[in-house]
């Protein structure tokens, strides 16, 4: 078992070092067509900053187990992330062993565990009951809300009406805030200036941790990022 499993954290550890480095390899050569002039465009370079960002952040830590793990611990319950508490003990699929939970994160339904003199985050779905631990079942209704990330860190909105342009801002300045992306920038155009002035003050109302600005200059969109 303990092979089965060494072979298969191998095999995970090794994609993901691969995809880093590829993540690594753009960052290099991007920064060899900065310093021979190859990008004249602040803007062009600003957003492929941003996606080698955006990329790097969608490449969360890997785990540690797999469908064959979670075949050989399949007696274990799993857990839901309501049940979970500070201070409880929990079987990790990922440290093979149980482990005392710190903290919860509602927004990632992530959970900080204890593992020896070290601490991690980790999915939910890596948790398991400890054998003998599970509670007597009790009638829970709960509501599950999906939500989509588009991850776009350029959103044209020109010909928008007011309320779809609304929800555009609204989804991208979210994404902003979560982390998903290291920021966002909104054409809204010239015209009458009705969703530049809508943006505008809604950021200055709703949104005092967040920065904007033009792009050298243009008036017609706003970039927006964390203070």
């Amino acid at each position: 078992m303990e092979g089965i499993l060494f072979l298969e954290r191998e095999k995970i550890l090794n994609e993901y070092t691969k995809k880093i480095k590829q993540i690594f390899s753009r960052a290099e050569t991007l920064y060899d067509e900065v310093k021979k002039g190859e990008i004249e465009s602040k803007r062009n370079l600003s957003n492929q900053i941003g996606s080698i960002q955006s990329t790097l952040n969608s490449e969360s830590t890997p785990k540690m187990y797999s469908e064959e793990t979670n075949q050989i611990y399949s007696h274990m319950k799993p857990i839901s992330f309501d049940e979970i508490n500070s201070d409880m003990m929990l079987f990790s699929l990922t440290a093979k062993k149980n482990v005392k939970v710190l903290q919860k994160n509602p927004r990632k339904k992530e959970v900080q565990i204890k593992h020896g003199a070290l601490s991690l985050w980790v999915d939910v779905s890596s948790l398991r009951w400890p054998s003998g631990s599970i509670p007597s079942a009790k009638a829970v209704v709960k509501v599950h809300v999906a939500r989509t990330i588009k991850g776009e860190i350029e959103v044209d909105c020109r010909g928008m009406r007011l309320e779809e342009f609304q929800n555009a801002c609204y989804q991208a300045i979210d994404e902003v805030i979560t982390g998903e992306i290291p920021f966002v920038t909104i054409i809204h155009g010239h015209g009458d200036g009705i969703l530049k002035n809508w943006l505008r003050t809604t950021l200055k109302k709703e949104f005092r941790d967040l920065q904007w600005e033009n792009i050298e200059g243009n008036d017609g969109c706003t970039k927006i990022y964390l203070s």
